[in-house]
């Protein structure tokens, strides 16, 4: 186990443009490199905790707080600028909850808050902002922003907490809202949004946390199909009766253009591109094999799903561990955390999943530190603060 420079419980994980490796440790903001050479302290936001990162396009970072705002530091971790709210100031940011970052195509910088869209002017100083508005259907659903993400095409894809997603074309204006509208089998069903991922032809595949199953969706069309329960009567021909429960906490693309779908009390599944079920994760029965493996995951609440291109498959589940199935094997290697073994996993728990560019595989545990799963040794190295 190689020592922490501060905290465990790290919070989300980003490679930089550099290569290096942040996470978030409360306020702080820990890099290191790829190999884990240089761990340390970047720069102490003084905030009760840092969510995001993102370049400043000048040797910098913009650093989302929770409490203080949108803060900017140079190379060198030196604070330049802490860009706040002022309510005596229009175009000072809305918020100081700033929650994710998102760097646009045009180089514009999208920041998400708890009140509120907003973009960052040339100036670097100033802020233009989208909220909510009662009997503004053009409006954003929602005013606390959740989550940020560009697609293919130039959108900029806006998830709110409660009020569901809406999509603004780069290039021009808000061109569509998917919320809940009663009496319209094609809006979404739920606006309570977990997770989102892209699929073929820029469909979205939108998962829904309140017992609403997963969402298919064309931005021209609306929703495709609305995938549920496998023990449930369908009641429209959108739906289709395929999951393993309604639940849905994770959607990942998989290699072959599907998704992988992750619940909160009954496992996951695969889907193909056209949302026919390929493949239940099933939790495993029997003892481990010779060579370690089991035939199934070490259990039923998902919280993250990551699989590459090669077709590496790595699942997170709540207090079960890690589970991780090679490309082109058919058993699951389990993850567990063992206080009589220094080098397994740090906890049970992970929260956050990346894939670095060198192959390695890197993870945020609660409570447990970090984990690099090194690809060409097939084993992990912990990272703690003891």
């Amino acid at each position: 186990s190689t020592k922490l420079p501060t905290g465990t419980s790290v919070r989300a994980l980003r490679q930089l443009a550099s290569g290096d490796i942040a996470w978030f440790v409360d306020g702080r903001i820990v890099i290191t490199d790829r190999d884990f050479s240089n761990p340390h302290v970047f720069a102490n936001t003084g905030a009760a905790n840092a969510g995001d990162i993102e370049s400043d396009l000048q040797g910098g970072y913009w650093v989302a707080t929770s409490d203080k705002g949108l803060l900017n530091f140079d190379a060198n971790g030196t604070l330049v600028k802490a860009l706040q709210h002022n309510s005596q100031d229009p175009q000072s940011i809305s918020d100081n909850f700033c929650r994710t970052l998102e760097r646009d195509s045009l180089g514009n910088l999208w920041i998400a808050t708890s009140n509120g869209l907003n973009r960052l002017r040339k100036d670097g100083l100033h802020f233009d902002h989208w909220r909510s508005e009662p009997g503004d259907s053009a409006s954003l659903p929602g005013n606390r922003i959740s989550d940020l993400f560009e697609d293919r095409d130039g959108q900029l894809w806006v998830g709110t907490w409660t009020g569901g997603p809406a999509v603004h074309d780069l290039r021009a204006s808000w061109v569509g809202l998917l919320q809940k509208t009663p009496g319209n089998p094609r809006a979404l069903p739920s606006n309570q949004v977990s997770s989102v991922a892209v699929g073929l032809d820029n469909q979205l595949w939108i998962a829904l946390i309140d017992s609403a199953g997963l969402a298919r969706f064309n931005l021209d069309t609306g929703v495709v199909a609305q995938h549920r329960r496998s023990d449930l009567q369908v009641r429209n021909q959108l739906e289709i009766a395929n999951l393993p429960g309604d639940d849905v906490s994770a959607v990942a693309r998989s290699k072959d253009g599907g998704v992988w779908v992750g619940t909160l009390q009954s496992g996951g599944a695969r889907l193909d591109f056209a949302g026919k079920l390929v493949e239940r994760l099933k939790l495993s029965t029997l003892p481990a094999d010779q060579d370690g493996s089991f035939d199934g995951i070490s259990g039923q609440r998902i919280l993250k799903i990551l699989e590459n291109a090669k077709g590496d498959l790595w699942i997170a589940t709540l207090n079960s561990g890690l589970n991780y199935r090679c490309a082109g094997c058919t058993r699951f290697k389990q993850f567990r955390y063992s206080t009589a073994d220094p080098n397994s996993v740090p906890g049970d728990t992970p929260t956050a999943i990346l894939e670095a560019r060198n192959g390695d595989f890197w993870f945020g545990f609660r409570r447990g530190g970090l984990a690099r799963f090194v690809a060409s040794k097939q084993h992990f190295v912990r990272y703690q603060n003891d």
